[in-house]
């Protein structure tokens, strides 16, 4: 094999994911990966379990028995330790030109210092997009060729907290892991999902997961907002524990639970185990009315408000909403999704809940993986083999000794984008 092979790493709330793969022009081959079922990466649990969280991370390397050497590694930071922050930045044009491109690459460039500056305190910026410009007053999506007497950008960054950060470094170090970027997890997902033509559609992708819920929303083929929830699958399983005794509450969840109770029979009864391990016939309609009120509460209705009312109207919405994410597989999400929207007067919007994820520029994703519950990471490894595809070849830094494992483990090198 002769193509770059590369690997993404993602510790979040609920697992670690790695994958290992080779890309040779046609696409991206798969060598390697393993999941790692573990909560020692949640926010503000990690400081008190860091040796339980280097050990999760070795259990997902590949062993040290081959002669691939690893070009760079990519490391998804959740997002719940980042942050979205927007700014503006305006230079003069001499009148009666039109806008070069080295105008366009001048305005970008000096986004990131207004973007700095708009950071909180303790955050750093990761990257940034420009999402449209003005030319003068106009808003233009394209600014070359026009002519104004200014140009200004408006750019959205995501930046990440710095002492977190530091403590996830921490633990890669220990396990012999060496990043130098980060990508986050709030925009990945889409990457996965939307294919190239659905991305110049106006769609939303919301991943939900175990302890977070990231959205973002897609206009004109670029990522015109993102944000993390902190609310996620985790708070629906401990509803069903408290409600019911229930020592398996997650198994419950996903064997019998519903997201809509009009939809179950009121007489069905379904056996729940208890704490004490006697089995107890329970109410199905009961249960699907407990995880209606919670996935409603705080997950679904806050985030299509946040997306109708601050970023662009649900009726404009062209390509719809796309659930993804461990909790979308939550039976009937999509019609509490329809019905929470047409409350707020969107009734007819497209609600996707696709049962896989299947990138077209993967050629022989392992069948785990295709669950949406993986969307997030598959969309860390679009983002990082487009980098790696669009760099330009330079000499190897990368110990020409080091093996599969090692290389992994100690030659990594992460790369951002979203």
């Amino acid at each position: 094999m002769s193509g770059k092979y590369f690997a993404i790493t993602t510790p979040e709330s609920s697992k670690i994911v790695t994958i290992v793969g080779e890309l040779d022009g046609t696409g991206i081959n798969i060598l390697h990966h393993a999941i790692s079922e573990s909560t020692f990466f949640k926010a503000g649990k990690i400081q008190e379990a860091i040796p339980d969280a280097v050990q999760a991370i070795r259990h997902t390397l590949p062993a040290c028995d081959s002669d691939i050497i690893i070009e760079s590694t990519h490391l998804g930071i959740s997002g719940a330790l980042s942050t979205q922050v927007n700014a503006q930045n305006t230079i003069t044009i001499p009148p009666h030109r039109q806008i070069t491109l080295k105008d366009k690459q001048t305005v970008d460039s000096a986004a990131i210092p207004a973007l700095d500056a708009s950071l909180p305190v303790g955050y750093e910026l990761l990257d940034y997009v420009p999402l449209h410009y003005y030319v003068g007053p106009e808003k233009k999506l394209d600014p070359l060729g026009h002519q104004g007497d200014s140009l200004t950008v408006a750019a959205v960054g995501i930046a990440a907290d710095k002492n977190s950060m530091n403590v996830i470094e921490e633990c890669l170090r220990r396990a012999s892991v060496a990043t130098v970027r980060s990508i986050p997890l709030s925009t990945a997902a889409a990457h996965a999902t939307l294919i190239s033509d659905e991305k110049y559609e106006a769609m939303a992708v919301i991943d939900i997961g175990h302890c977070v819920t990231n959205v973002s929303v897609c206009v004109d083929g670029k990522i015109i907002a993102s944000k993390s929830f902190l609310s996620g699958g985790e708070s629906v399983t401990q509803d069903i524990r408290e409600v019911f005794n229930a020592k398996d509450p997650e198994e419950v969840k996903h064997s019998f639970g519903s997201c809509v109770p009009s939809l179950v029979k009121n007489a069905e009864l379904i056996p729940v185990k208890k704490i004490n391990g006697e089995i107890h016939l329970e109410s199905q309609s009961k249960l699907a009315a407990v995880i209606q009120a919670r996935v409603e509460i705080d997950i679904i209705a806050p985030i299509l408000k946040y997306i109708d009312k601050e970023i662009i109207p649900l009726t404009k919405l062209s390509g719809g909403i796309v659930l993804v994410g461990g909790t979308a597989r939550l039976k009937n999400i999509e019609n509490l999704t329809k019905m929470i929207a047409a409350d707020l007067g969107c009734p007819h919007i497209l609600i996707q809940n696709p049962a896989e994820i299947t990138p077209p520029y993967i050629n022989n994703l392992p069948d785990e993986l295709k669950s949406p519950r993986f969307a997030a990471p598959l969309g860390v490894l679009s983002i990082a083999s487009s980098w790696l595809e669009n760099e330009p070849e330079q000499v190897s830094t990368v110990d020409e000794s080091l093996s599969f494992g090692t290389s992994v483990a100690r030659a990594l090198a992460g790369v951002f984008g979203a």
